[in-house]
């Protein structure tokens, strides 16, 4: 049987590539991932250039169940940007977090532009945790 782990993971991986159609950046502990062993990771993080993208995106996540919520708590990150949760099994929350434009670290206030983003990034391919089983 699955732990909440796996399934919160299996869950953002499929969700991710669901998305692969649009134009995003994950970054975060997801995409950590991509270069060292998996870690865990509450949420995945994406950064996408404008609202037009979020539009699409949104349509994408709402037909995989997502909800967008309001949060209650202050993110590591400011700026604009929306969370998708989808609850699993046992009422199990996955979430997905959309930055628009880009981040502003709260804690440093250092601004790192979309476009910045998307220029010095690169195609990786994320490894979970089941990989290593």
């Amino acid at each position: 049987m699955k732990n909440l782990f796996s399934i919160r993971e299996e869950e953002i991986f499929q969700t991710l590539k669901d998305l692969s159609s649009f134009e995003f950046v994950v970054i975060g502990g997801y995409a950590v991932n991509a270069y060292t062993l998996p870690r865990f990771s509450v949420d995945c993080d994406i950064v996408i250039k404008n609202i037009t993208e979020q539009n699409k995106i949104t349509k994408a996540l709402l037909a995989r169940d997502y909800k967008k919520v309001e949060l209650e708590t202050k993110m590591p990150y400011s700026g604009n940007f929306v969370r998708y949760e989808k609850k699993l099994k046992n009422d199990f929350i996955v979430s997905m977090d959309i930055l628009i434009s880009g981040v502003t670290d709260r804690a440093t206030k250092v601004c790192f532009d979309a476009d910045w983003i998307f220029e010095n990034s690169k195609i990786r391919v994320l490894k979970g945790h089941e990989f290593l089983q």
